[in-house]
């Protein structure tokens, strides 16, 4: 498997977990769903989306190295999905402190922030279609 299969292998997953953590957030109803919802969200981000990102990024500055400097169009690729990484790695602690929280205003709250994070959802979709289409 090459450096570049191994990149999107992670741009991939990464996308599918961010899509499932959107679909949970979006599902929770009552204080017994929301708090389920916090739960899953946390283990995903332990277990799944940090190595992932992590990978995504590692592979991502092997890829950049071997094509230094890079082209302009290149470059707003690497800009925008270094946004959407932005976004998710604000994300992350949000998630960790609204399970941590025993006040449901407080995680109510929390969950607006995590939602809000989705700002991030338009720049990862930038740069995959930078990325495969030019």
């Amino acid at each position: 498997m090459t450096l570049l299969q191994l990149h999107l292998m992670a741009v991939g997953f990464w996308l599918g977990a961010v899509a499932t953590e959107t679909a949970l957030e979006f599902s929770a109803r009552d204080a017994a769903s929301r708090r389920a919802v916090a739960l899953a969200h946390a283990k995903i981000d332990q277990w799944v989306e940090i190595p992932i990102v992590i990978a995504m990024v590692a592979t991502g500055a092997l890829l950049l190295a071997r094509v230094w400097p890079g082209t302009p169009l290149l470059w707003v690729k690497v800009g925008a999905g270094l946004l959407a990484v932005t976004a998710n790695v604000v994300c992350i602690p949000l998630v960790r402190a609204r399970v941590a929280e025993p006040d449901e205003a407080r995680q109510r709250a929390l969950t607006r922030q995590i939602k809000g994070t989705l700002w991030g959802v338009p720049f990862a979709v930038a740069a995959l279609v930078i990325g495969l289409g030019f």
